[in-house]
């Protein structure tokens, strides 16, 4: 209403609007002031607030002519009636609640008070009844707790050790078996009691000296001079056992040219007498044609020497 009287340069409603908004405002100023402090003075400043809008909203009224502004006079109406119920109800309440506090809770405070004064000193002697009884069940519960922990401790040592023995145990065989394995001795075995990683290691080293055993017979058959005997192989990376086939395929393949060169050797031998027994034989003619000329040379120079003999005479 102020700004459209302002704006059509009324200023008869102009000054009636501002003169009810500066009531209004210390209106609501002093309620809220009540609202905080509820003291019956701030009540008393608010209404006397309303009652002078009222007489500024009054006068408005006989001032506004302009159909737009008596349509927000009669908004303005309707919303501070709203406005000052709900602030009554307001009292009301307030008022309500300081009777009953005045007439009720502040008559019976100083006997709520005295009941709870007696209430403390009943704990407090039920506290000094109870406290060497609680200290007593108290230290009869720790030491309860510390003979349970303890037998917890010694219950956990022995099953720690326990489980640290059935872990170690057939590791430890384990161990001693590739030991053996590794100076050369191939027939032991270990029983295999578990299914778990352990159980699988002990398989494994098992597996391992079978393997080796089986090619360490292989290897003696093979130095005894049997080289039809069968290397069986653990896998298709059994290095061990590739190097036994090979070495007996290599061994009967020397063998097989061993054997072709004697039979050379011998045809060669048989040779070698046939060709020394016609040397011999030849030797020995000549030997009886030396022995005929020696004794034709013998025959010559007893001639010879007759004939010098009758030439001297």
């Amino acid at each position: 209403i102020l700004t459209s009287a302002k704006q059509d340069d009324d200023m008869a409603a102009a000054y009636g609007a501002s003169l009810a908004l500066r009531n209004f405002l210390l209106a609501t100023f002093y309620a809220e002031e009540y609202l905080d402090t509820n003291k019956q003075t701030e009540m008393e400043r608010t209404r006397e607030e309303f009652s002078a809008m009222d007489t500024m909203l009054e006068a408005l009224d006989h001032e506004l002519q302009n159909p737009q502004r008596r349509e927000l006079f009669d908004a303005v109406m309707r919303d501070q009636k709203t406005y000052r119920q709900a602030f009554n109800d307001v009292v009301t309440v307030i008022s309500d609640r300081n009777t009953l506090i005045q007439e009720k809770l502040d008559v019976i405070g100083p006997d709520v008070a005295h009941k709870i004064e007696q209430v403390k000193l009943d704990i407090k002697e039920e506290q000094d009844t109870l406290g060497p009884q609680l200290q007593q069940e108290n230290q009869h519960a720790v030491t309860v707790i510390v003979t349970l922990v303890i037998i917890s401790l010694v219950a956990g040592l022995i099953a720690t050790i326990m489980i640290v023995r059935s872990l170690t145990k057939p590791i430890m065989a384990g161990i001693g078996l590739a030991n053996k394995i590794a100076r050369g001795d191939f027939s032991e075995r270990l029983t295999v009691e578990q299914r778990d990683e352990i159980g699988r290691m002990t398989q494994a080293l098992n597996d391992m000296a079978e393997s080796l055993a089986q090619n360490a017979a292989a290897a003696e058959q093979i130095a005894e001079g049997n080289l039809d005997v069968e290397v069986k192989l653990a896998s298709s990376e059994d290095q061990l056992g590739l190097a036994l086939q090979k070495m007996v395929a290599g061994l009967n393949d020397s063998l097989g040219q061993v054997q072709t060169a004697s039979s050379q050797i011998t045809s060669a031998a048989n040779e070698i007498a046939d060709a020394s027994q016609s040397l011999s034989q030849g030797a020995t003619e000549s030997a009886s044609s030396l022995e005929e000329i020696s004794s034709s040379l013998d025959e010559l120079a007893a001639q010879t020497k007759t004939n010098a003999e009758h030439s001297g005479l």
